[in-house]
């Protein structure tokens, strides 16, 4: 293999880039936005994990060295619907993550990615439909990594579906000193009548990365009455001067699930990979560890003669669909915890046993998806062997 172009300089993108310049292989990287290195991408910090399987996938490339929080979520509590009284939801005492500025995280990447010397990126560079047939004709492969709403997807016409959820998130940065939480660590706010949770991580650059993660309605009612709605249902962040103005300049956008039919392209010369492949909603913050994942293995695939590529990406395929269904019965448990305060005991119960019975009881799912020696699909048969949502473990581990 000669030449490579990777349409999407984000992290897959570039990790599968810098892994294939290490050994020889020229790849051209095409971005529309600029350069990360020079500040290219600092209106969007988004505070994101990387677990051990996530961080096995980097450090294949020799990034190292975080500017990330490793923490646990501290206490939380819900109020439940019958009584008014809020309910104290088990800490997650596991394996810790590491909570990172998306933007940290793409600069490491992209310097050792360059630093192989076979790897350009063309920056500010939007690939068209005439551009794409260019790199199509001239080069051996295209990988598309340009994430959910990927315009390379319907230029290698693979067939896919973009599913739209009733879940949306507002996202925004907060460098208020006098927040009533603390803000060393990740902290979970979940919200009355099944409407969602606030998601708060700590900003490598300072304050504090929010995001509220609601249903459509509670998103508009947030940007309604701004000051009304956290008062009534997060008051951590009622008193942060300037909010409304810092909450109708966030980020805004809803949630996509996204399933393509084969992982190559038609054409037998296109692969797409990470959220152009299969976006992941965040319940169980694996969306930016399996698209590491997918650039670390396809990497290693690449380089080995007669490798069978559409064997691998099947494979591959399967993992992501196993990732997608375990996210989303996550998402019921999540919610179920809002709505039904048994719940939490049956996971005190279910944790307790686990520590008193632990060859009775599995790991918990988000151990067992962090750890990078099992498959997805290993997890997701332990899950339904052992009866779906009553195993799924801790509250927002």
């Amino acid at each position: 293999m000669r030449k490579v172009s990777v349409v999407g300089g984000g992290p897959a993108g570039m990790l599968l880039a810098g892994l294939l310049g290490t050994r020889g292989v020229a790849v051209d990287v095409f971005d529309k936005l600029g350069d990360i290195r020079e500040g290219g991408l600092d209106n969007r910090y988004l505070g994101l994990f990387l677990t051990k399987r996530g961080e096995g996938s980097v450090n294949k490339l020799g990034v190292t060295g975080w500017d990330g929080v490793a923490t646990v979520i501290g206490g939380r509590r819900v109020v439940c619907p019958l009584t008014g009284k809020s309910l104290r939801v088990v800490d997650w005492n596991g394996d810790t993550v590491k909570v990172l500025n998306r933007s940290d995280l793409l600069r490491k990447i992209t310097e050792k990615a360059v630093e192989t010397g076979h790897v350009t990126v063309h920056y500010n560079t939007d690939v068209t439909p005439s551009h794409f047939a260019h790199l199509h004709a001239t080069s051996d492969l295209v990988i598309a990594a340009d994430g959910v709403h990927s315009p390379t997807r319907a230029n290698l016409s693979v067939p896919h579906t973009k599913t739209p959820l009733d879940i949306g998130y507002c996202w925004a940065h907060i460098t208020c000193n006098t927040l009533s939480f603390d803000t060393t660590r990740v902290t979970v706010w979940p919200l009355r009548h099944d409407m969602g949770f606030v998601h708060g991580t700590p900003s490598a650059r300072g304050g504090y990365n929010v995001t509220f993660v609601m249903r459509k309605e509670a998103l508009q009612k947030l940007e309604e009455d701004t000051e009304g709605f956290l008062s009534k249902h997060v008051t951590a962040f009622s008193k942060v001067e300037g909010i409304h103005d810092i909450l109708k300049n966030a980020v805004k956008s809803p949630f996509h699930i996204v399933s393509c039919d084969s992982y190559l392209a038609p054409c037998k010369k296109g692969i797409i990979i990470g959220d152009a492949a299969h976006a992941i909603p965040p319940y169980l913050g694996q969306g930016l560890n399996i698209s590491l994942e997918d650039a670390a293995t396809l990497a290693e695939t690449l380089l080995v003669p007669d490798a069978s590529l559409a064997e691998f990406l099947q494979q591959r395929k399967k993992e992501a669909e196993s990732c997608l269904s375990l996210t989303l019965e996550q998402e019921r448990y999540l919610f179920s915890v809002i709505k039904d305060p048994l719940t939490v005991y049956r996971t005190r119960y279910h944790n307790y046993m686990r520590k008193v019975l632990p060859s009775w009881y599995s790991p918990s799912v988000r151990e067992m998806v962090n750890n990078p020696m099992m498959r997805y699909s290993q997890v997701l048969e332990i899950v339904r062997r052992q009866n779906g949502p009553l195993c799924i473990g801790r509250v927002y581990e």
